[in-house]
C-alpha cells in the first residue's frame, strides 16, 4: 500500500479496537491471548502518531502561502468550474460553509485537523435529541486541514486537503445502511473513489459505530 493509505489503514485498526470491534468477541471467546489490551493500544498510537508528518514550527512562507489559501477558502475564491460529482450521484454542496459547526476532531496519523458542520436537519435533530437514530435529510460536511504550527507552538488550519459528506436517507441508500457517502479531495474538489465499491469502504469504517446510527464524532454537548 501507498504510504499515505499505510497510516490510514491504521488510523481505522486504531478505530476498530478502541470502538471495541476488533478483535471479534466471538475470535476472542476462543483465543483469549488476541485480546488487545490498553498498554497495547497506547503502543499503537504511539507507533502511528511517529509516522505522522513532522511540520516545521515558524516557517513564515508556509503560514503565509497556507493563510492566503485559507483566506480563499472562507471567502468562497476557491471556487471550481462546475459542481463535481462522486461515482455514486452525491453532488459537492459548497453552501455548507453556512451550515453550523458542531464538533471537531484530529487525524494524529496524518496530522489533520477537522471540522463537523451540519445542516439544518441535522442541527434540530440535535436539539431534539433525535440522532438515534438520525432523522432522513440530515447532511454531515467534515472538513479537513493541515495542522500548521507556528513558532509559538499555537496550531492553526494549514493547507486544505479534502471535504467528506455523509447524508441520510434510508431508502436511497440502503445498502451502506441508510448513510450516502462523497468525499472530494484539494482545493479542485477531485471525487473520491474509483469504483462504486468506494462507498462499502466507507460505511465499514463506520460499522463500529452501530449504536450510533454509524456517526463517529458526536455532537458537542452545549
Amino acid at each position: 500500500m501507498a504510504p499515505a493509505d499505510q497510516k490510514a489503514k491504521f488510523w481505522e485498526i486504531v478505530n476498530q479496537i478502541a470502538a471495541g470491534a476488533m478483535p471479534i468477541k466471538s475470535y476472542e471467546l476462543v483465543h483469549p491471548s488476541a485480546k488487545v489490551s490498553t498498554e497495547d493500544l497506547a503502543v499503537l498510537k504511539k507507533y502511528i502518531k511517529e509516522m505522522a508528518p513532522k511540520n516545521k514550527p515558524g516557517d513564515t512562507a508556509k503560514t503565509n502561502a497556507i493563510t492566503k489559501q485559507y483566506q480563499q477558502w472562507q471567502n468562497g475564491k476557491i471556487m471550481v468550474s462546475s459542481l463535481p460529482k462522486a461515482l455514486n450521484g452525491i453532488t459537492y454542496i459548497p453552501d455548507y460553509k453556512n451550515w453550523q459547526a458542531i464538533s471537531t476532531t484530529e487525524r494524529f496519523d496524518n496530522g489533520t485537523m477537522r471540522v463537523i458542520f451540519a445542516n439544518d436537519i441535522a442541527v434540530k435533530a440535535i436539539k431534539d435529541n433525535h440522532i438515534h437514530p438520525w432523522p432522513n435529510g440530515v447532511i454531515f460536511a467534515k472538513v479537513a486541514w493541515d495542522q500548521n504550527e507556528d513558532k509559538d507552538g499555537n496550531v492553526k488550519t494549514g493547507a486544505f486537503k479534502q471535504i467528506e459528506y455523509m447524508i441520510k436517507d434510508d431508502q436511497k441508500y440502503s445498502s451502506t445502511e441508510g448513510w450516502g457517502f462523497a468525499r472530494f479531495k484539494t482545493p479542485k474538489m477531485v471525487p473520491y473513489g474509483k469504483t462504486l465499491l468506494f462507498a462499502n469502504e466507507c460505511i465499514n469504517c463506520h460499522r463500529p459505530q452501530k449504536d450510533e446510527d454509524f456517526v463517529f464524532t458526536q455532537p458537542i454537548k452545549h
